[in-house]
């Protein structure tokens, strides 16, 4: 507990919450694994950002996979119009 203050000091002062993961499986992972192929690092931190905002945005931080899904469907959606984008330039 100590341990937390010392790395965040802000849990002193707000309660800190924590992300689990329901129903993830690695055949979940794989099949993210396949559709962020070609991906960038940025654009694979920005999925993963987004996973953890849905998430936090909820009462109970829980990680879904409705919500890994709709996460994954709008970073392909951004990415393959990030393609076209460059398509026409």
């Amino acid at each position: 507990m100590v341990r937390d203050w010392w790395h965040t000091p802000s849990s002193l002062f707000y309660k800190k919450k924590f992300m689990r993961m329901e129903e993830i499986n690695d055949n979940h992972i794989k099949e993210v694994a396949q559709k962020t192929e070609g991906f960038s690092a940025r654009e694979i931190e920005k999925f993963v950002i987004n996973c953890h905002d849905i998430a936090f945005s909820q009462d109970n931080p829980i990680l879904t996979v409705e919500i890994l899904y709709e996460a994954l469907d709008k970073a392909v959606a951004q990415h393959n119009q990030r393609k076209q984008w460059e398509r026409h330039e």
